[in-house]
């Protein structure tokens, strides 16, 4: 009788509960953040953070008229939230096992304070209607990069530069 009410409450137990890992279970983190390692990845407790529903130029990435905007998109986000203490609403984890999330200082959605800029772009699936419309929004009244002479959307630039393409450099 026993062994038989082993087998019942193992069987509605999650799968996932018996595999126990605090990192994924861990819906927020809390903490300071050590480094802006470009503008859409920041560390925070030691944890590499990949900024959720955003694209943000790559460090090394120019416009068309030669300007470092990826250097300008990672100093704004610097300016913005290094070394202070942030909330990181967790989403889900990528694949180079960084922790995708929605970044907030002080009440300020981070991520989304980067699309009205103009410093990113709007990302990847399920993207809420609020991102979609700043991107929209921050394109046409053209703010933050969208003021220059124009400049390759990231994940493009990304792919043309595996590529070895030196219109890309």
């Amino acid at each position: 009788m026993i062994n038989s009410l082993k087998v019942i409450f193992l069987g509605i137990i999650p799968l996932s509960s018996l595999f126990y890992t605090p990192s994924l279970v861990t819906q927020e983190i809390s903490g300071k953040v050590q480094r802006v390692k470009d503008a859409d990845t920041i560390v925070v407790n030691s944890v590499n953070i990949r900024l959720a529903y955003i694209d943000a130029p790559e460090i090394s990435q120019k416009s068309f008229d030669g300007v470092m905007i990826g250097e300008i998109s990672s100093k704004w986000l610097s300016d913005k939230i290094l070394g202070k203490h942030v909330k990181v609403l967790r989403i889900t984890r990528g694949k180079y096992k960084r922790v995708i999330g929605r970044v907030f200082f002080k009440g300020e959605d981070i991520n989304l304070s980067l699309i009205k800029s103009g410093m990113a772009l709007s990302y990847g699936q399920d993207i809420p209607l609020e991102y979609k419309r700043e991107a929209y929004k921050s394109k046409m009244l053209k703010k933050g990069h969208f003021k220059r002479a124009g400049f390759w959307y990231p994940f493009k630039w990304r792919k043309k530069r595996r590529s070895k393409d030196p219109l890309y450099y």
